[in-house]
């Protein structure tokens, strides 16, 4: 089989109403599978990164990137992975992914995105747009 190099395959990418950092129960199927990922491959740990779109102050805007990360953070511990396997980053507003300023841009820049990293062992799946095939 072929291996995951670090920071490959498995992402997460949820997004956030204006002014919150309650994770909309449509990413729940997201985070849950993320955990099940990083159960069957021990060797990994995951980064979440935390952004916020740039309406507010750039203070008040870190400290809600890292509320939105820490909260993703919580799903997954929910679900039974070690808290020692979760590195947190707040970023606010920068490196925003939209530079626009209209709502959309907005909606697009509240966000977490989340890497593994770190994989040394045999992958056992693989995935595609569609569905998750066994090797």
């Amino acid at each position: 089989g072929e291996r995951i190099r670090a920071e490959e395959e498995r992402q997460l990418n949820i997004l956030f109403a204006n002014d919150s950092y309650e994770v909309n129960p449509l990413f729940s199927d997201q985070i849950t599978s993320m955990a099940e990922f990083l159960k069957t491959y021990q060797s990994t740990s995951i980064e979440i990164r935390g952004y916020a779109s740039k309406i507010g102050s750039s203070e008040y805007n870190l400290k809600l990137s890292k509320k939105r990360a820490l909260r993703v953070e919580e799903e997954l511990l929910a679900n039974g992975i070690n808290p020692n396997r979760v590195r947190i980053v707040g970023y606010g507003e920068e490196d925003l992914e939209h530079k626009g300023d209209d709502a959309t841009a907005h909606a697009l820049n509240r966000r977490v995105t989340a890497t593994v990293v770190g994989l040394s062992e045999q992958v056992v799946e693989e995935w595609t747009i569609f569905t998750t095939l066994k090797k």
